[in-house]
């Protein structure tokens, strides 16, 4: 097995003094840091965990959340993040799923078969050398090193599992157009058990740069304005309703890099990204892929770029198929690693098309419905609908119809209340008929999305609309 240095004991050595993790509640330098995932690898060995088992912790991001995660890299153990708002039940039956022994939950503590005492979080004394157990500073690099659950398009969660190689190969081609140093800071604005989360640290670790982590439910504005990061990854969604506020357009222009991802990207947010000169990119990405698959600088034609280095892109009958050293190994099966074969191309089930020399995404496959023999791509009326200046954000989807079969509807996040004739006189010049929804909801308020990236079925289950 091929081994690699762990790039946080690698910083560690070499910029030891520099913050690896600030938040206002508490900061560790790498050399702290490093310390802190030596301490926990001891923990796990004394708990008799076993190379290549699965250790599953459910929790908010945290400094022991992701000590972990490097801990169990070092030993040849399976980091499974998961969600803190799943239910108790969800937990129970997906460690039955995949026969996971180890469990640490802050959410249900009578769920943790493992107790780490003395964690990332606290600091103790080191215990003697005498009783200290060996622990590794180097990382299998294509062994599995973590589990991220996916939604896929089925709606039952996915697990895909990474190898160590397939992050370092994500990191390098993300810093091949947004530059990363020891100097900068990235926002740590997702979950650790979303792909794009754990990207994020991994990309930080490799450069000696500083995870910076917000509060829970704390606003874009006060991160941006208390942590002051020089990279930030977001949703158009985010950004919407703050553009009116100067102090949030001064927070942004302090950023080196600013990267959306997600949907369409407004017309509001292209044109107050041009005006202040903000440095902002569009990337599209996927956990198959261990994040980021192409980026590229924001532009109003939609367009994500050429495949980022580490990527190989094909675009066959419309689905974007990719491989290379980023692609996943392969879905944990009850508990079993289904390996795919190294060159095998992976089906996104995304819809692209090739335009001046450059990947434009022009949906998934599975949301795609025929109305009155038509094919209509929801995301294409999405995008048009994110140009009106009110919109932040529009899902669109079919309901049955007698005459046409199906016909398309949309539901709406508006900072002002729009009427159909409205809105039907916003699209007439940009959709046919057949395309323009004919009926129009308010986005639930009470749906929380996680990630970047919304769950149709959740917000069709909130509206209590049959799909």
């Amino acid at each position: 097995m091929t081994k690699v240095a762990c790039p946080v004991a690698v910083a560690a050595r070499t910029h030891g003094a520099a913050l690896a993790w600030h938040s206002i509640e508490q900061s560790y330098r790498y050399d702290q840091f490093h310390e802190q995932v030596l301490q926990l690898q001891r923990q796990l060995l004394k708990l008799s965990v076993q190379r290549g088992e699965l250790i599953a912790y459910q929790g908010n991001n945290s400094p022991t959340m992701l000590a972990l995660f490097w801990a169990c890299a070092r030993q040849g153990f399976i980091f499974c993040p998961l969600s803190p708002k799943w239910t108790q039940s969800q937990v129970v039956t997906l460690l039955a799923e995949h026969n996971i022994r180890h469990v640490i939950s802050s959410v249900y503590p009578s769920l943790s078969t493992l107790s780490l005492a003395n964690s990332a979080d606290n600091d103790c004394a080191s215990e003697t050398a005498a009783n200290q157990p060996c622990v590794s500073i180097d990382i299998e690099r294509d062994t599995p090193c973590n589990v991220i659950l996916t939604s896929g398009s089925s709606g039952f969660p996915k697990a895909a599992v990474h190898s160590f190689a397939n992050h370092v190969a994500s990191a390098q081609g993300s810093a091949s157009m947004i530059a990363l140093s020891n100097q900068d800071s990235w926002l740590l604005n997702l979950p650790l058990f979303h792909i794009g989360g754990l990207a994020t640290t991994i990309r930080c670790a490799l450069a000696a740069a500083c995870v910076v982590a917000p509060v829970n439910s704390q606003p874009l504005i006060e991160q941006l304005q208390s942590l002051r990061p020089s990279h930030v990854s977001c949703v158009d969604a985010q950004l919407l309703p703050l553009w009116q506020q100067p102090q949030f357009v001064d927070a942004l222009t302090r950023c080196k890099a600013l990267l959306l991802g997600g949907s369409a990207i407004s017309d509001t947010t292209l044109t107050m990204l041009e005006q202040h000169n903000i440095c902002a990119f569009i990337s599209y990405g996927l956990t198959e892929m261990s994040s980021q698959v192409a980026t590229a600088p924001v532009n109003r034609q939609g367009l994500v770029g050429s495949p980022l280095p580490g990527r190989e892109l094909t675009i066959e009958n419309g689905h974007i198929l990719m491989r290379g050293p980023c692609r996943f190994l392969g879905y944990l099966e009850r508990g079993q690693l289904t390996v795919l074969p190294q060159h095998q191309w992976f089906d996104s089930k995304d819809l692209g098309q090739w335009q001046q020399n450059q990947l434009k995404i022009v949906g998934r496959a599975d949301n795609r419905f025929v109305s009155g023999g038509e094919n209509i791509q929801p995301e294409t009326i999405e995008a048009l609908l994110l140009r009106h200046p009110q919109i932040q954000r529009a899902m669109v989807y079919p309901l049955p119809d007698e005459r046409f079969g199906q016909l398309p509807h949309a539901v709406i996040d508006a900072q002002t209340e729009l009427t159909q004739q409205q809105l039907d006189a916003f699209l007439a010049d940009k959709l046919p008929r057949f395309m323009r929804p004919r009926s129009y909801q308010a986005w639930p308020q009470r749906l929380t999305s996680v990630g970047i990236k919304f769950n149709r079925r959740q917000v069709l289950r909130a509206l209590n609309v049959e799909h």
